[in-house]
C-alpha cells in the first residue's frame, strides 16, 4: 500500500490523522523490510518528532488492528512490521540481519497441501504460517575472516 492510500483509508474511516501516525505511515511505506520498535522511535527523532515508546507500541496497534501492517517476528523473537501485503515468505542474513522479500508461488501451493493435511490429522483449525529462509548475505560472505 502506498502512503496516500493508507491516509485517504484511514480518513474516509474518520480515523484521527495525528502527525505520529502520519509520520509512521510514511516510515512503512518507505522501507523494504520490517522495522523494529527502536527503529521507529530512532526514525521519529530524527525527524524531530517527539513520541514515546507507549505512543508508538500505542499506534502499533492501532495500525495493526486496521490491517495496514502486520507483525513479522524472527527466530531472534524480536518483533517487527511492515505494511500488510500479498502473503510472503522472508529472506534473512543471519550476519547482519538484513531481511529480503522472497515470493515462492509453487512453494506456497505445496504449503496449502500440508496444512490441510497436518489440519485434519491433527483436528487443528489452521489459520495461518509463518516460513523464513536464513542464510548468509553477499556481503557478509565478502567480509569473512578465513
Amino acid at each position: 500500500m502506498k502512503y496516500e492510500d493508507i491516509i485517504m483509508r484511514l480518513a474516509g474511516n474518520k480515523h484521527r490523522l495525528t502527525r505520529v501516525r502520519k509520520c509512521m505511515v510514511e516510515f512503512f511505506s518507505s522501507v523494504q523490510s520490517p522495522i523494529s520498535v527502536e527503529e521507529i522511535l530512532q526514525h521519529l527523532g530524527e525527524i524531530s518528532i517527539s513520541a514515546n515508546k507507549t505512543t508508538v507500541y500505542r499506534e502499533l496497534e492501532f495500525l495493526l488492528s486496521q490491517n495496514i501492517i502486520e507483525e513479522v517476528c524472527f527466530h531472534d523473537m524480536k518483533k517487527r512490521y511492515e505494511i500488510a501485503k500479498k502473503h510472503h515468505h522472508h529472506l534473512v542474513c543471519k550476519r547482519c540481519y538484513r531481511v529480503e522479500e522472497v515470493e515462492c508461488n509453487n512453494f506456497e501451493r505445496e504449503l496449502s497441501v500440508v496444512s490441510r493435511r497436518l489440519s485434519q490429522k491433527n483436528h487443528f483449525a489452521y489459520v495461518d504460517h509463518s516460513v523464513e529462509f536464513y542464510g548468509v548475505c553477499d556481503i557478509c560472505s565478502q567480509n569473512t575472516i578465513v
